[in-house]
């Protein structure tokens, strides 16, 4: 993997502007990590000035029997995990961490949480598990009792969000608590209608207004991937097949990507960025809006001060519901 990094066509190179995310396996191999580390030397050279500055490690419940391992093991391989990033020359260590897990206890959640922070990461995400249809785990646990009920969720999230506040992370979006200076650099770029590109199987895109997703075949990928070099920003995936599926963005795709996404902040949307950014004010383009924001603000969903519009922590929770009327 490594060697070919250094590969990218300088077309590729000189896209990337202060921010790189790369996907990779739990980390093991510290000679990549290193390399890692050093690649932007190599990789984002000339007139980028990219930093890979953060390694994640995704984790489910620190003992859950759901993993099928024993406890102590996969604890220890996330703390080795972190020992070898650090060990490589990363400083800024995110960990993601998921609850509501099959049989998981708020006092398990608590458990995991307690073990994340002794790892002293700069950044925590904390994602509620949510089961897909047609996957193994939808078939095995959906409808039964097994699962954690919603209150439940509900409950392990309002912890972590007490639980990171009183040991120094601050809560920027919905699901991803900080240090101080430490926010992701990454995912607010999806939360601001940033553009981003998104290179491998399955990789989404934001560019020049369009949305597209890579294939997920691997042999369709090299095979078209060698027939494209980002010549003129997106074009060459569509012309090549490297996009499975491709959107050119209305007017209102992009005032409701603003808003679904902007909400998710806990400093919420800007009505005047939002204007700047679409042209149009928030009640022109939802006409329903003023009424439903009257009406959240009553039952304590969401603030609003004529400026600025944010969910509270119990709009959070319904935020599926509250983010749909701006669909």
């Amino acid at each position: 993997f490594a060697p070919r990094l250094p590969a990218v066509p300088d077309a590729v190179r000189v896209a990337f502007h202060g921010d790189l995310a790369l996907l990779h396996q739990p980390v093991r191999d510290l000679q990549l990590l290193q390399y890692l580390h050093d690649a932007p030397r190599a990789v984002v050279a000339r007139r980028a000035a990219a930093e890979i500055h953060r390694v994640d490690e995704v984790i489910g419940h620190a003992g859950h029997r759901f993993l099928q391992l024993n406890e102590q093991r996969i604890w220890r391989q996330v703390e080795m995990a972190v020992k070898r990033a650090r060990k490589a020359g990363f400083r800024n260590v995110s960990l993601d961490l998921i609850y509501g897990l099959p049989s998981q206890t708020r006092e398990d959640w608590a458990d995991t949480l307690t073990k994340a922070l002794a790892l002293k990461p700069a950044h925590i995400s904390c994602y509620g598990l949510r089961l897909e249809e047609g996957t193994p785990m939808y078939d095995e646990y959906e409808g039964t009792d097994i699962l954690p009920s919603d209150d439940d969720q509900a409950d392990m999230y309002l912890y972590a969000v007490d639980f990171l506040s009183r040991h120094g992370f601050r809560q920027y979006e919905i699901s991803n608590f900080a240090r101080p200076g430490y926010e992701s650099r990454h995912n607010l770029k999806y939360w601001t209608m940033q553009e981003y590109l998104g290179f491998g199987l399955g990789a989404s895109s934001y560019f020049k207004g369009r949305r597209f997703q890579n294939t997920g075949s691997l042999k369709e990928y090299i095979r078209t991937s060698r027939q494209s070099l980002l010549a003129d920003g997106c074009s060459c995936f569509r012309a090549a097949g490297c996009a499975e599926e491709f959107h050119i963005n209305t007017e209102f795709d992009n005032a409701s990507e603003f808003v679904f996404t902007g909400l998710r902040r806990l400093s919420g949307i800007s009505l005047e960025e939002f204007k700047r950014f679409t042209g149009r004010s928030l009640f022109e383009v939802f006409p329903e809006a003023e009424s439903n924001i009257s009406k959240w603000q009553a039952a304590g969903l969401a603030k609003y001060d004529g400026q600025v519009l944010k969910l509270t922590y119990d709009g959070i929770d319904i935020s599926n519901d509250i983010l749909s009327e701006f669909v």
